[in-house]
Formats: structure tokens, sequence, C-alpha cells
């Protein structure tokens, strides 16, 4: 049996739309259950600045939507730029 405790690629998204499994699971880990999450923002859209392949491929496929929704703050609308954070972004560039 193989157990895998990563959370999926599309984790942004959730977290945006206002379930935060990484922090649910942490409480549920140290203090035993939560209350559940019911409300969440419906329509939620995640768009990320690169698409990648793999580890070893470089990033491809830029979105500049990504970069104005990071921007332009719109409801519902969301990108995997931080603008207090654009570390990862320029280093995808670099590569």
């Amino acid at each position: 049996m193989e157990v895998n405790p990563r959370f999926w690629g599309t984790l942004d998204l959730a977290i945006r739309a206002g379930v935060n499994f990484p922090y649910l699971t942490a409480t549920i880990a140290a203090r035993g259950d939560v209350k559940p999450v019911s409300r969440y923002e419906k329509g939620a859209r995640l768009r990320w600045v690169f698409s990648y392949g793999s580890p070893d491929r470089p990033a491809t496929n830029f979105q500049p939507m990504a970069v104005i929704d990071a921007l332009l703050k719109r409801k519902h609308r969301y990108s995997d730029l931080w603008l207090s954070d654009p570390l990862p972004h320029l280093g995808a560039l670099r590569h």
C-alpha cells in the first residue's frame, strides 16, 4: 500500500476559495476534530502564471492574465502570483 501525504497541485484554488486544507490538517493533528467548513467562495477561479511539465522542465506557457488577476484583485479571480512574494516566479523566469 502506498500512502502519499502530499496535497494536490490545485490546492491554491481551495485556499483562495476559503478552505485551507493544510491548516485544517495541522489543526486535526494538534487538537483533534475541527468544525467542518461549509462556507466557501463558489465560482472562484485561479490562473497559474506558468504551466509546468515536470521539475526538470522549464516553465512554459506564460499566462499574462494571471498577472493581471494578481494586480487587479477582481472578485472570484485569483492568480498563483503573490505580489508580496514574487521570487518563485522570478526564479521560474530564470530557468
